[in-house]
Parts: structure tokens; C-alpha cells; sequence
């Protein structure tokens, strides 16, 4: 029988509860992390996204789409390529998201990349690029592209401009679909991995 007081459970989120209850222990999944803050506190949690998390995802992709700093993305979406994502998740709110989507052999797609107003500056968005592109090598992708307004941040990580003609064909099937389709303001960026 388990044995669980009430204070061992303060400060968990529900999930963290429903796992002690469940489980018996605080298990993480696989790649399933905390992040320490300044403090040594343990705040953010890097962890594949579930279907309960799209509609966070997308309230955070449309404010900056609203603002201009992003491209849109419909639920629909979303919910589609939802297993190319990384979220950072703090205090049981999802605070940033990226994916990465295979385009052709060995060449993936950082997209989706947004970090909530007010968790800018502190590394997370840089984390979920860091995370994504490790999974990227894992299965054999050598370089990796995005599409971007945000140039200053993606070459902070090592990502170098390109012309966007310099991208095979294939990058450009989703664009089809995109209202700014064929006047692309984005840059093109690139990165060896």
C-alpha cells in the first residue's frame, strides 16, 4: 500500500499528483526534463506536447501572428504535426513550443517556434532548438532550415541566411497554403548539423 501525505504532494502539478497516485513515485517520461531556474528551483519542463496541449499552442502561435512575428497556424494543423513537437511547460502553463517537420531525405524543418510573452530571454526557445535538432540527428537529418522573421535569435544559434531559392523544391509544397503565398516575406535560414 502506498503511503502519500498531503504534504508531499504541495507544489506538484495535477499530472505530478495523478503519477505519485497512480505510480507510486514521481516518474518523468523519457526526455522529460526540469530545467532549474536562477534560484535552483526546478521550473521548466521540456516534454513532448498531448492533444491537451494544442489549444495553448495555438492561443501562443496567434498572438504573435496577430502581432506579425509569425506565420499562423490552424488548429487543424497543429493537431497534424503535433509529433514534431517540443513544448517547455512551467508551472502547469505552456510557455513555449517548436517543432521540427521532416521535409525530404536527411533535411527537416525547425517551425512553430514561440515562446510566451513574459518567458522570452530565458533560454527556453533556444532549449526546444536544441532539443529538436538532437532528434533530428537521431534520425539522420544533416541539415536543418527555417523560415523566419525572427534572424537575429536563429543565428544566435548557429543558423545562416540563405536564399530562399537555394532550398530544394520540395521545402515549398506548404507554402501553397499560406496567405502570404507567393510573396514570402520570411528569410530563409540554414543550419549543418
Amino acid at each position: 500500500d502506498l503511503q502519500v501525505s498531503p504534504s508531499s504532494l504541495r507544489g506538484l502539478s495535477a499530472g505530478e499528483v495523478l503519477s505519485v497516485l497512480w505510480n507510486g513515485r514521481l516518474g518523468r517520461e523519457e526526455g522529460e526534463r526540469k530545467e532549474k531556474d536562477k534560484w535552483g528551483k526546478e521550473s521548466v519542463i521540456y516534454r513532448k506536447p498531448t492533444f491537451d496541449d494544442v489549444e495553448a499552442i495555438y492561443q501562443m502561435v496567434y498572438d504573435y501572428a496577430q502581432e506579425g512575428a509569425m506565420l499562423a497556424r490552424s488548429r487543424n494543423t497543429l493537431y497534424e504535426t503535433l509529433r514534431d513537437m517540443v513544448v517547455a511547460e512551467e508551472d502547469s502553463r505552456i510557455v513555449g513550443v517548436g517543432g521540427l517537420h521532416f521535409i525530404w531525405d536527411k533535411l527537416a524543418e525547425v517551425r512553430t517556434m514561440a515562446v510566451a510573452s513574459g518567458y522570452t530571454r530565458r533560454g527556453i526557445g533556444a532549449e526546444i532548438v536544441r532539443r529538436l535538432l538532437e532528434e533530428g540527428r537521431q534520425h539522420g537529418v544533416t541539415c536543418a532550415f527555417t523560415l523566419t522573421y525572427q534572424v537575429e535569435f536563429f543565428a544566435a544559434l548557429g543558423f545562416r541566411k540563405v536564399a530562399k531559392e537555394e532550398l530544394p523544391p520540395k521545402v515549398w509544397k506548404d507554402c501553397i497554403d499560406c496567405p502570404k503565398f507567393p510573396n514570402c516575406d520570411e528569410v530563409a535560414m540554414v543550419l549543418d548539423i
